[in-house]
C-alpha cells in the first residue's frame, strides 16, 4: 500500500469550532476546508479582497493566496458582531 501524502477533511460550518480547528491545525498532513453558509456581513466585509482575489489565478500558474490583516475585519468585539450577525441569519 501506497504512502499517504495527505489528509483533507471537509466540515459543515455547523460542525465548525475553535477546538476543532486548533486540533486540525497542529495534526501533521491533514488540509481542511469549511463550507459555510452566506453572510451578508462577511460579503459586504470581503468585497474588495474578493476581486484581488479572483484576479490572482490568471497572473501565474500557482495556486494564490490573498491575507488581510486581522485589523482589516476589526476588533475581536467586531468579530463577535458579525458572528451574531452570521446566527441571526439562518
Amino acid at each position: 500500500m501506497g504512502r499517504i501524502n495527505s489528509i483533507r477533511v471537509r466540515l459543515n460550518g455547523g460542525l465548525a469550532s475553535p477546538a476543532l480547528f486548533e486540533f486540525l491545525d497542529v495534526e501533521p498532513k491533514v488540509e481542511y476546508v469549511v463550507a459555510m453558509a452566506s453572510n451578508a456581513v462577511l460579503t459586504r466585509l470581503s468585497e474588495e479582497t474578493m476581486i484581488v482575489a479572483r484576479l490572482c489565478p490568471g497572473l501565474t500558474d500557482d495556486t494564490e493566496h490573498v491575507y488581510v490583516p486581522a485589523t482589516r475585519w476589526g476588533s475581536l468585539s467586531g468579530l463577535k458582531n458579525i458572528q451574531s450577525a452570521a446566527n441571526e441569519n439562518k
